[in-house]
């Protein structure tokens, strides 16, 4: 097992947690799809990725005992006198008193164990005599009032029986008849809710007029709602196409994808990329390696090449493509993310791969840099569109401006260069 936490940059006993952590950093740096444009490389980028889920798959349900837990326990069992400790004094038995205090030991044992065996059954022979005393008071009771058996009585007592028995009945059928209706409640609600996931269609708001240059206010993730959906008839098309969708069933997703590595009722796990389900329909997604054979489907293709502040998620989708997870308000493309507010892309953030953005502005300025006081049009016209950004900075690569009233008032030069410049 020491090999398998080798390979993923981990120390023997590390938890699942960190197994996991280190399996999914480790999937994206060797992902073969990086090395496209060097086949030895990608070669060795497969080799390297088939070693690390090896591991992961060895790992997955490993469970070591934490080194603390075992050192007391060998503490609790072995324990060692201090060097220093005095010598215990060792108790003999005197020779006017011999064995007195084993024999009063073993004596005091012996009356508890004494004890204990004469209670037992004097107990159960009290509760047998109690019982048939229970049993057979009514017997006497009638015995004392009437000497021989009375007609009246015994009918009295057949339809009393019979009474209860249709008591018995009745209570039983209305239990049936709860269990039925709790039974035909629990199929409404699957219903209905294959009924919502089969109508489910994108919702996208009516277009608005976007400034040139955002004043963002970053929304933060509410994962568990999802953007996208699909209708029937994109579901059949996706079927042709061979892809599966939102809204495809576990069949659908067996004869697209084929069988998964392993499953529960509410995934399908293919490597370390996983199909979600809910209610037999996906949900959602998780590409890592290997690709799977799913895509988001746009109602409206875009007429523009690259994704802007407030472009939809049809644009979004026709431009960039379908992400490899997603949220609410989250595309992500590998380590890359794309964020929505209403639908309108607010924010993204470029890492690996590049994605398609844009920021439009409409700055005149001439200069070929930017100083104190230039403004974010004069940026993005000088610098180009940043990889990340907020209200208040632009980041491209790990350099950083920042400013306030949109006005430059700061900047951190690290990689790549900003062409900046300080006037006198």
């Amino acid at each position: 097992m020491d090999k398998y936490f080798e390979i993923l940059g981990l120390k023997p006993g590390a938890s699942q947690k960190e197994i996991k952590a280190a399996y999914r950093d480790l999937a994206r740096v060797w992902h073969p799809d990086r090395f496209c444009s060097d086949p030895r490389l990608q070669a060795k980028a497969q080799e390297k990725l088939k070693e690390i889920n090896e591991a992961y798959e060895k790992l997955r349900d490993y469970k070591c005992e934490p080194e603390n837990v075992k050192s007391e326990s060998r503490q609790q069992t072995y324990q060692q006198k201090p060097e220093n400790a005095p010598p215990q004094a060792q108790t003999k038995p005197t020779e006017t008193e011999p064995f007195s205090t084993l024999t009063n030991q073993n004596s005091n044992t012996s009356t508890s164990y004494l004890k204990a065996i004469w209670i037992i059954p004097v107990a159960i022979v009290i509760l047998v005599l109690i019982g048939y005393n229970f049993r057979r008071t009514p017997e006497k009771v009638v015995s004392a009032n009437t000497k021989s058996p009375d007609v009246n009585q015994s009918q009295k007592q057949d339809s009393n029986y019979n009474a209860d028995s249709a008591e018995k009945t009745l209570s039983k059928n209305n239990l049936r008849s709860n269990a039925n209706a709790d039974v035909e409640s629990k199929d409404n609600l699957v219903a209905e809710n294959n009924t919502e996931l089969e109508t489910l269609e994108l919702s996208l708001d009516e277009p608005t007029t976007i400034a040139s240059v955002p004043s963002l206010t970053i929304i933060p993730s509410t994962p568990e709602k999802i953007v996208p959906s699909v209708t029937l008839q994109n579901q059949n098309a996706s079927r042709q196409e061979g892809f599966f969708t939102i809204g495809s069933t576990k069949d659908e997703v067996l004869a697209i994808q084929g069988t998964p590595n392993r499953f529960t009722d509410s995934s399908f796990h293919y490597g370390s990329s996983v199909v979600n389900f809910r209610n037999g329909r996906v949900i959602n997604w998780e590409i890592y390696y290997p690709k799977l054979k799913a895509k988001l489907i746009s109602t409206t293709s875009s007429q523009s090449d690259y994704i802007t502040v407030g472009s939809t998620v049809d644009d979004v989708l026709s431009i960039q493509g379908t992400p490899d997870r997603f949220t609410s308000n989250t595309f992500y493309y590998g380590s890359s993310q794309i964020r929505f507010n209403n639908n309108r892309v607010v924010s993204w953030e470029v890492y690996y791969p590049k994605l398609k953005v844009k920021m439009l502005t409409d700055s005149s300025t001439e200069n070929g840099y930017f100083t104190i006081g230039s403004t974010k049009d004069d940026v993005i016209k000088v610098q180009g569109t940043p990889d990340r950004f907020t209200e208040n900075s632009f980041h491209y690569g790990s350099s950083q401006v920042s400013f306030v009233n949109n006005r430059v008032t700061s900047w951190e030069v690290y990689y790549p260069k900003l062409k900046v410049k300080m006037k006198p």
